[in-house]
C-alpha cells in the first residue's frame, strides 16, 4: 500500500510507489534577468530553457530501488506538487508540461468545476465557460538523476533499519 502520490518510473525498473516522501521543485537557474543599460529589467530567458530541478527525500522501513540507479539515467516523476495555469479568453490551452494521468481538473472564479473537453498531449481545451479558469494538475517530467543517498542507522537486533534517502533530478 502507498502512502503517496509520488510515482517515479525508470527504464528497466517498473513502476513504484514511495512512501513518507517530500518533493522540492524549483525552476532551473538560467540568469535570465538583466539590466539594460537603463537600468530598466529585462526577461532574456529562453522558453527552451523553462525546465524544473527537483530533490525528493523520504524516509521508511524499505528505500527505493537505488540499486541499479546511477546519474545520468533518464527517470519519469509523476510529482506531488500541483502546477496551476490561468487561462482567460479561450477554452483551449497549451499547458506548460505533461499532466499526470487523473490529475487535471479545472475550476472558475467561484470554485466550480469546469469540464475538459480534450486533451490531446498538452494541448487542453474546456467545454465552454465564461471569465477566467484556474488549471490545476500534477506534472510528469521527464528527468535525469543527477545524484542519490541512502542513510539508515544500525536497527536493534531482530528489527529492520529505518532508510531515509534523497534523489536529486534534474528535467531533460
Amino acid at each position: 500500500m502507498s502512502d503517496t502520490i509520488l510515482t517515479l518510473a525508470m527504464a528497466g525498473f517498473p513502476p513504484f510507489n514511495l512512501t513518507q516522501v517530500e518533493q522540492e521543485l524549483r525552476p532551473v537557474v538560467q540568469e535570465s534577468v538583466r539590466r539594460s543599460v537603463n537600468g530598466s529589467l529585462q526577461d532574456t530567458s529562453w522558453n527552451g530553457w523553462q525546465k524544473f530541478d527537483s530533490v525528493i527525500t523520504g524516509n521508511g522501513a524499505l528505500p527505493p530501488a537505488f540499486g541499479g540507479l546511477w546519474p545520468g539515467m533518464t527517470v519519469v516523476v509523476g510529482c506531488i506538487l500541483p502546477l496551476t495555469e490561468q487561462l482567460s479568453g479561450s477554452s483551449s490551452k497549451t499547458l506548460a508540461k505533461a499532466p499526470v494521468a487523473g490529475s487535471l481538473y479545472a475550476v472558475d472564479n467561484n470554485g466550480s468545476a469546469i469540464g475538459i473537453s480534450s486533451l490531446f498531449g498538452q494541448v487542453l481545451t474546456l467545454n465552454s465557460f465564461s471569465g477566467t479558469a484556474t488549471i490545476i494538475y500534477r506534472p510528469s517530467l521527464t528527468m535525469r538523476v543527477v545524484d542519490w543517498r541512502l542513510m539508515a542507522k544500525e536497527a536493534a537486533r531482530g528489527q529492520r533499519p529505518q532508510a531515509n534517502w534523497r534523489l536529486e533530478l534534474s528535467e531533460i
